[in-house]
């Protein structure tokens, strides 16, 4: 079986093709499917708007997957209808995940209950309109910054940092391997046994694929990144 877990997907109100193209490609590749939190973004726009829009057309796909949704801090459990995600695109809603393959238990969670940002620390509730205004600058900020030079130093000292962070942050229990989004940083230390996938957006992707060991993977899915 090989096992797909992908996180910060951060869907938008705008349609991207060649993101949602790729999305298919390597879904339609796995056996079965873990969306490990920030599959839209609540910054942006509301789960309801998120069903309807055209990312839908992943849906059948990740319901014929099994996929498990894994909430994180831009798609908050109070923001979803459990109900309806299930009866559209995953098995089960939930905060974490356990999975026992080839005699090794994996556990997959996103990564914001152990290190909180701003938005956690503070408890912001994205209903708010006025904060979710001011959350969405923030994400905007950084999507400017990606399509200039600083982009690599952003992933390379920032995200790196704090992949490093959550990692520190983790008590680990003998024969557990640990699989974390949310830092937007790719790493594998399977000496360890963690993991953080990285993310899927401005171009870049990385996820991590289980068969008998694990694997991360980093591609491109648009030219000229």
């Amino acid at each position: 079986m090989k096992l797909l877990i992908i996180s910060d997907t951060h869907l938008m109100p705008e349609f991207e093709k060649e993101k949602f193209e790729f999305l298919a490609k390597v879904l339609e590749g796995a056996d079965r499917v873990v969306v490990n939190g920030d599959f839209w973004d609540g910054y942006f726009w509301d789960f309801e708007d998120f069903v309807n829009s055209p990312w839908k057309k992943l849906f059948p796909l990740l319901k014929r997957k099994g996929a498990i949704y894994i909430t994180g801090n831009h798609d908050r459990e109070y923001l979803i209808d459990k109900k309806l995600a299930k009866k559209l695109f995953c098995k089960e809603v939930l905060l974490e995940w356990r999975i026992k393959l080839n005699g090794k238990t994996y556990h997959i969670e996103h990564g914001h209950r152990i290190l909180p940002f701003s938005d956690v620390k503070l408890n912001l509730d994205l209903r708010n309109k006025a904060i979710r205004s001011l959350l969405k600058t923030v994400k905007l900020v950084e999507k400017a910054l990606f399509k200039t030079p600083a982009r690599r130093l952003l992933k390379d000292f920032y995200y790196k940092s704090k992949a490093e962070e959550i990692k520190r942050k983790v008590k680990k229990k003998d024969g557990v391997f640990y699989i974390f989004g949310h830092v937007h940083y790719p790493t594998l230390d399977k000496e360890k046994g963690i993991a953080t996938s990285g993310s899927i957006e401005y171009g870049e992707a990385s996820f991590i694929e289980i068969t008998k060991a694990v694997k991360l993977k980093e591609v491109k899915y648009l030219k000229n990144v």
